[in-house]
This record gives structure tokens, C-alpha cells and sequence, in this order.
């Protein structure tokens, strides 16, 4: 009878330990079916965990999964430590409403007049884990839906009810489209005095 060997992750600082615990990567051989930078783009993972892992993985005759050019992320958790990780570039000036294990809510905290009714904070955007996808959430395209048109029609045929989009499978065009979407919904609420 064989048994499987697992080898211990190399001691990392304690995001980057959290990062690959939310992922459920708890030893060197599961670290191997991901690719480097499906881990570099999880939350808490930097440079200095990066090379700790690369290095541990090399001395035990391992490697990181080897990248395909238009790699798809099936796995819940890193397709929300990926979305969470586009929505982190724009605290400050938003601030986290809500931030647990698998949800991120972003606001912007101003007083400001909606529609002739008085708001202290407007909801920007959030990414949510939900049951067999992750909920993106993005209030510029409730608030202004003529965005829509602006959308690529793979980013678009994931938009459920008004601001909802399901993903359920990322990629690198995808999470630029993401990323863009998220830009102009930044400048968008910027250019209305919303930021």
C-alpha cells in the first residue's frame, strides 16, 4: 500500500499563510496545481512569499502548474481573491462596508445628493462567494445603464438582473474586462462628485 506524501508550505508572513489557507492549499503538492500567477494574484500573496514558494517547491523536484495562454480559474476562492484584488486598487478613496473570508463591499463615504434624495455613502462595488459562482456586484451600471454598451459580450453575457454578474469561470481577458469595467465606473462616479 503507497501512501501519498505531502510536504509542508515553507513558513510564509501571515497574509501570504492566509491567502493559501482561504485557497486550501495546505502543502507543497497541492501548491503545484496552480499556476504562479493564478497565486500571485490571490490577496496577501507578495514578492517575498512568491520566492519562498518557488524555492521550496524546486528543492522537493516540484514546480508550479504551467501557464496555458488563456488560463481558466474555476476555483471559488481564487476567482474572488483575483476579483478582490482588481477592487483593493481603489481603497482609498472607498472604503471596505463589509470585508470577511468571501465578500468585499466598496463604498465611497461622501455626502452627496442622488435623485434629489440626501446619501452620507453611495455603494461602488463588491464580490461575493456564492454557491457555484461568485457574485460581482457594480453599482455604475445600476446607477448609469448605458454602460452596458460599453461592455465586451463576454463580461456582458454574465450580467444576472440589473447589476449582477455570475462568473463562474475566469480568465485573463475576462479580469481585463473586469478591470476596465471597474475604471470607468471609477471615473464615472469621480466625474459626478460621487468620489
Amino acid at each position: 500500500m503507497t501512501r501519498s506524501v505531502t510536504t509542508s508550505l515553507p513558513k510564509l508572513a501571515a497574509p501570504a499563510q492566509r491567502a493559501l489557507d482561504a485557497a486550501g492549499i495546505r502543502s507543497l503538492e497541492q501548491l503545484t496545481r496552480y499556476s504562479e500567477d493564478q497565486i500571485r494574484r490571490l490577496h496577501g500573496i507578495g514578492p517575498n512569499a512568491l520566492v519562498s514558494l518557488r524555492r521550496a517547491l524546486a528543492e522537493n523536484g516540484l514546480s508550479f502548474k504551467r501557464e496555458t495562454p488563456m488560463e481558466t480559474i474555476t476555483d471559488l476562492d481564487l476567482i474572488f481573491s483575483s476579483l478582490k484584488g482588481l477592487l483593493e486598487a481603489y481603497r482609498p478613496p472607498l472604503v471596505a462596508k463589509v470585508e470577511t473570508k468571501g465578500r468585499i463591499d466598496l463604498a465611497s463615504i461622501k455626502d452627496v445628493v442622488i435623485a434629489g434624495r440626501k446619501r452620507s455613502e453611495i455603494y461602488f462595488a463588491s464580490a461575493i462567494i456564492q454557491k457555484g459562482y461568485v457574485g460581482f456586484y457594480f453599482m455604475p451600471v445600476y446607477t448609469t445603464p448605458e454602460m452596458k454598451g460599453f461592455f465586451a459580450p463576454e463580461l456582458l453575457s454574465l450580467l444576472k438582473g440589473k447589476s449582477c454578474f455570475h462568473i463562474k469561470k475566469l480568465n485573463r481577458k475576462l479580469l481585463a474586462q473586469i478591470r476596465k469595467a471597474l475604471k470607468d465606473g471609477f471615473s464615472l462616479y469621480k466625474s459626478r462628485g460621487w468620489v
